[in-house]
């Protein structure tokens, strides 16, 4: 569960496709940047800040809190709600990615084999447009990119309340005033990441492996084999 400005909820139906499929996309990522050694950037800089570990095991805490109905709400910090953030700021470089293709982007079928999921991220997002009930739905063939990174931070106000992970001012402010009461205080924005020498890596992986599978029953009847050198 997730405490949103429409109340404590999970994503389902093609919201929670959605999110899933966007969030299995950023562990991706990280986990690339991971097998390079190399830090990951998706421009957002409290989740940038973490260690490529403390961002997979960020994205296992929000993914679990968004899409499982048995997960407690947790708290918000700033790290959390950037990470919630840069799952979306993700799904639009996805979005990027298609237009400049002029074809959906493919994706691996999570067991490292050639058959790859092919679907259309702008599909998706009108899907959970249709279904929320929005009135201004693109149409998914459509290539501009102003357009839908309108309509990706409508989706991100649907689940966040507000831009305060990314006010420069109140974290400075909030810093100057942990420092100065000589207290670690545990705030919205002093509330760190997780330390990386607890992070269970590997059960955060059969986490992403599980919502990978979901993802693939969710595509059955759109899975596409793909030449190797269309997947590079």
């Amino acid at each position: 569960m997730w405490k949103t400005p429409f109340g404590e909820r999970v994503l389902t139906g093609a919201e929670g496709r959605l999110f899933r499929e966007a969030l299995t996309y950023l562990v991706d990522y990280v986990e690339q940047c991971i097998e390079i050694e190399e830090e990951c950037y998706v421009g957002v800089t409290a989740f940038d800040n973490l260690s490529n570990v403390q961002k997979l095991a960020m994205l296992e805490a929000v993914g679990l809190a968004l899409l499982r109905p048995r997960i407690p709400c947790p708290e918000h910090t700033a790290v959390n709600e950037a990470t919630i953030a840069a799952v979306l700021a993700n799904l639009l470089t996805g979005i990027e990615m298609e237009v400049g293709r002029g074809r959906p982007d493919p994706r691996p079928d999570g067991d490292g084999q050639h058959e790859w999921l092919h679907f259309s991220w702008r599909d998706l997002v009108v899907a959970a447009l249709g279904e929320n009930g929005d009135e201004e739905i693109p149409d998914p063939t459509s290539t501009d990119m102003d357009e839908w990174r309108e309509t990706v931070e409508r989706i991100e106000e649907w689940i966040l309340w507000d831009l305060d992970w990314d006010n420069d001012e109140a974290i400075e402010a909030d810093r100057v005033a942990r420092t100065l009461s000589g207290r670690s205080r545990r705030t919205y924005y002093g509330t760190p990441g997780p330390d990386p020498a607890t992070i269970p890596v590997d059960a955060i992986r059969e986490t992403f492996r599980e919502m990978r599978l979901e993802c693939r029953d969710e595509s059955k009847g759109i899975k596409k084999v793909l030449p190797k050198d269309e997947c590079e």
